[in-house]
């Protein structure tokens, strides 16, 4: 299964040494569970109880502290981790008024214009030696 986040990458068949990524169903109460859809940000229609979201997307504070691990002072394992009925996706979320997509799209823009400016400039050139 694949994050539902759109431009996240996450996905549960490819297995990561470096870090545990788990993936949470949407929740059942349809106020949260239209938050979560807009957190998204996809513009297609799709049915959120077959999709999930990674724990990417999530800070620590989301989820349910585990005492036991806390108590014996060391670290939950990340794959057991719970969470809470409030928590609501906040991180890594695609943002399209981002520097990076902008001025991507603007600068093959401009390079695009400036090549037909040069192209009309070298076509009235040749034109006016005749």
């Amino acid at each position: 299964m694949r994050c539902a986040v759109i431009g996240c990458k996450s996905d549960s068949r490819v297995k990561c040494a470096s870090e545990v990524i788990q993936f949470f169903r949407f929740p059942k109460d349809k106020t949260l569970n239209k938050v979560y859809k807009k957190k998204c940000q996809r513009s297609d229609t799709f049915e959120t109880k077959d999709t999930r979201i990674c724990s990417k997307h999530f800070t620590d504070e989301d989820y349910v502290r585990q005492m036991k691990y806390e108590l014996l002072q060391v670290p939950c394992p990340k794959n057991t981790r719970k969470l809470k009925a409030d928590a609501v996706p906040s991180l890594n979320l695609f943002k399209p008024s981002s520097c990076l997509s902008t001025c991507n799209n603007s600068d093959a823009r401009t390079r695009r214009q400036q090549k037909r400016e040069y192209s009309k400039i070298v076509k009235d050139l040749l034109n006016t030696e005749r």
